[in-house]
């Protein structure tokens, strides 16, 4: 596998995470997963760390799609989600604050 930053495209085994990740999680960013024509995506949220007032990480059906999949704030790990359809999911970490978090990790 691979470890990137908030680098767009994500293929299958790597792991993508938010700029500054672990120090620092001011920065927003999409992050894009992709499958084979005619499969699904599914993205483990290996950490989540972001202030429940104000940070959120956002998990879209498709690369420019309006349809959220989940809006997830405070600490998370071990949970997948996948999308319904699309062979495709936009991982959209938006922050407001992003102090004293370490932001997100996500395979």
């Amino acid at each position: 596998y691979a470890t990137v930053g908030c680098v767009g495209a994500v293929k299958e085994g790597d792991f993508a995470y938010s700029p500054g990740f672990p120090g620092d999680a001011t920065v927003p960013c999409d992050i894009f997963f992709s499958a084979a024509p005619g499969k699904r995506v599914e993205v483990e949220i290996v950490v989540l760390e972001a202030n429940s007032c104000c940070d959120q990480l956002i998990l879209f059906e498709g690369v420019t799609g309006t349809d959220v999949i989940a809006t997830l704030t405070g600490e998370l790990s071990g949970k997948r989600f996948h999308t319904k359809s699309s062979n495709a999911m936009r991982v959209s970490w938006r922050p407001k604050d992003g102090v004293n978090v370490r932001g997100t990790m996500v395979s």
